[in-house]
């Protein structure tokens, strides 16, 4: 049954039953292994994620605030984000900041305004913290 087949691109013709069928090499597609397949054809990124080429994959580019294998987890900055006394993390841009409440300063608010020792060290000079 394979005499009068002729597959392409490397693709070997098998007998199925009286019938000769192409089976195509990873890569290509279609009834004799004519189309070379394009990577991102079965590939679906979601919010607004483009699907580019790497190598024999379709791979997505997630747009900034999406992460995911398909772009299909919303990015929160906060999320290894630890502000402490009260502290709100806000999201600037793609990173997270603690928003400290009044009375505390610092990266985390981890710092009593007006005072020099960190929240939590101590530190005694003259038996005062």
């Amino acid at each position: 049954p394979c005499s009068k087949v002729i597959c392409y691109n490397g693709g070997k013709c098998v007998a199925s039953g009286t019938v000769g069928v192409c089976q195509c090499p990873q890569g290509y597609v279609g009834t004799w292994c004519e189309t070379k397949q394009d990577p991102c054809s079965k590939v679906i990124c979601y919010n607004g994620g483009k699907c580019l080429t790497s190598g024999t994959v379709g791979v997505c580019q997630c747009p900034q605030g999406y992460v995911g294998t398909w772009c299909e987890t919303k990015h929160d900055p906060c999320t290894k984000v630890n502000c402490h006394n009260g502290g709100k993390c806000v999201a600037s841009g793609t990173v997270g900041v603690c928003q400290c409440p009044q009375g505390y300063v610092g990266t985390w608010c981890e710092t009593r305004q007006g005072h020099n020792c960190a929240i939590g060290l101590k530190a005694e000079i003259n038996g005062v913290h």
